[in-house]
Formats: C-alpha cells, structure tokens, sequence
C-alpha cells in the first residue's frame, strides 16, 4: 500500500531527513578517520519494512527508474529476513537520495534502549580508535523513531484513510506494487 505523493505531502519529512543527514554529515566529517563505511560498503543494506510515509518516497524514486534497472531490482524482490536490501545494485543503493532513514544512519553511532538498558551500538568496523565518543556524536534511535511514527501517522491519515498508519510494507512489496502501477516492466 504506497500512496501517490505530491510535494506537500511530504514537507515535515523532508525538513526532518534534511536535519537527520546534516546530523549524520557532521558525525561522518568529525570522525572521518574512524569511518570505514564508504561508497560501495552494503553490509549493512538488509531487506527491511517501512512505514507507508517512507514506503510512498521509495515509491516514487523506484518510478523514476528506467526499466533495466527495475527489471534488475524485481528479479530480487524474492528475498526477505537478513538477506541484502533488493535496491542493490552492484553494492550500492538504486534509489540512495530517496533511500529511507534507518539507511541513513547505518554505521554511525546510535544510542539504543534495549530491556531498560541503554547502550550506544554502530558498525564494527567503524571507531576502532575511539573509547568513547560524545554525546555530540551519537544517534538517539528513540527520538529518530519518535519523529518517524509521528510524521507518518499524518501522512497515513491524510493520504491512506482508513489505514493502519502503523502497518509496514517490505522493500519487495514496493517493488511489486510499482511494477504493477507503472507497468514497466
């Protein structure tokens, strides 16, 4: 379930993945040396779900792909679980300007809350130098999420009446669903 989207429709997300990637920019600049995640690196990219906010953004860039490509992305909508993200194409994402917030932050620091506990968690590959790391440079995944499920609950309720605002759409659904909209392929 992916709605057709108009820009207005998509103002606050917009604004919050603009402040997101700012945040995520000056983390990566201030601890460049300690970043191994480069163009190229997908270890990360797995096959995951979506909001329909962000389902409705992969959406639309998926649309504006030419049909190889898309032929390319469908002959992998099989996969599911901890297999590699279906928007991969030779390592690197098919739609990387619209690819969704989770996607945004791989591999940077991000304070989690797990069973009461909180523990800051990122790749291992990265901040192998580093003991510890201000709070400046650290992710909360609380208030990402937060944000996350507040816009997309008024983007469900304006765009998608009646819809579990709450109800999440795999990358493969996607996928599917603008084969058959668009009749690319």
């Amino acid at each position: 379930m992916t709605a057709k989207l108009s820009p207005a429709d998509l103002t606050g997300y917009r604004a919050f993945i603009d402040r997101v990637d700012q945040f995520c920019h000056t983390i990566s600049s201030d601890y460049a040396s300690e970043i191994a995640c480069k163009a190229g690196c997908s270890r990360c990219c797995l096959h995951i779900s979506l909001f329909p906010i962000e389902a409705a953004v992969v959406a639309a860039a998926l649309a504006e792909l030419h049909g190889e490509t898309l032929q390319l992305l469908a002959d992998r909508i099989d996969r599911s679980g901890d297999d590699p993200c279906p928007l991969l194409v030779d390592d690197h994402c098919a739609i990387y300007q619209s690819r969704p917030l989770i996607c945004r932050t791989h591999g940077l620091p991000l304070l989690i809350e797990s069973d009461g506990v909180k523990r800051v968690t990122f790749c291992e590959d990265n901040f192998q130098g580093t003991a510890t790391l201000p709070g400046s440079a650290v992710i909360n995944l609380e208030t990402l999420n937060s944000t996350l499920t507040a816009l997309n609950c008024r983007f469900a309720a304006e765009n998608l009446p009646g819809a579990d605002p709450s109800a999440r759409v795999t990358i493969a659904e996607i996928i599917k669903s603008v084969i058959a909209s668009e009749d690319k392929i």
